[in-house]
């Protein structure tokens, strides 16, 4: 089964196609969240030295969230286009789940992520056995930093870390700087685990998952009221 991904919801932009449990391709960029300008061009180059077309793909998966709030918008609107007349099934996946992927040899692994107002976007998952301790979402600073005590090799990634590593010193693991990227070969393996569990959609029900308001967002609630 053959399986696209599309993570647009960091700076580093990231596309990649898999075959069952072979990676065909991948491409990982840092765009500074210009995202629109080369997400398609970098498919079609994808999916052309695979000698494959959009109808050869079974499965998209997309990043949607939370992450950038442009970059985001950008890779589901992308997704909708390209499956505007295809009937190919489409599974939306964690943002906060692809990070932790890379560190899946992890007995535990807690993700957490700066969402501003001393808040964090965050989740932690038991590897070992297969299960989400805390699901994701968006939590104050300290509840976050309660759920991690204790925990048995526990490993801490994403942009947080240097700020928690003052109250945590050496009791947990820290997740190092060349495995922070959001890489798309992760998000097409989980799609294809969430597609054999039944949890494909239409790409016409595709959405994001900010988790939390957009600065423009705040600002005009402000002005008005």
């Amino acid at each position: 089964m053959k399986v696209l991904g599309i993570d647009t919801s960091t700076k580093t932009m990231s596309i990649a196609v898999i075959e069952d449990s072979k990676i065909l391709c991948e491409i990982n960029f840092f765009s500074n969240m210009d995202h629109s300008e080369k997400l398609i061009d970098n498919i079609k180059y994808l999916l052309e030295s695979n000698n494959l077309k959009m109808d050869d793909i079974d499965l998209v998966g997309v990043a949607v969230g939370p992450g950038s709030f442009t970059g985001i918008r950008i890779g589901i609107a992308t997704a909708k286009g390209l499956l505007e007349f295809l009937d190919i099934p489409v599974v939306p996946v964690s943002s906060l789940e692809i990070l932790a992927r890379n560190f899946s040899s992890s007995k535990t692994v807690a993700v957490a992520v700066d969402a501003k107002r001393d808040r964090v976007y965050g989740a932690i998952y038991y590897y070992s056995i297969k299960e989400v301790f805390l699901e994701e979402g968006l939590y104050d600073i300290t509840d976050f930093s309660n759920n991690m005590k204790d925990k048995e090799d526990l490993i801490l990634v994403g942009d947080m870390c240097d700020f928690f590593r003052e109250s945590f010193q050496n009791t947990i693991s820290y997740g190092m700087e060349g495995n922070l990227l959001n890489r798309a070969s992760n998000l097409c393996f989980i799609a294809l685990e969430e597609y054999k569990k039944g949890k494909s959609i239409s790409h016409l029900n595709l959405e994001a998952n900010y988790m939390s308001k957009s600065q423009a967002q705040i600002d005009f609630e402000k002005k008005n009221g």
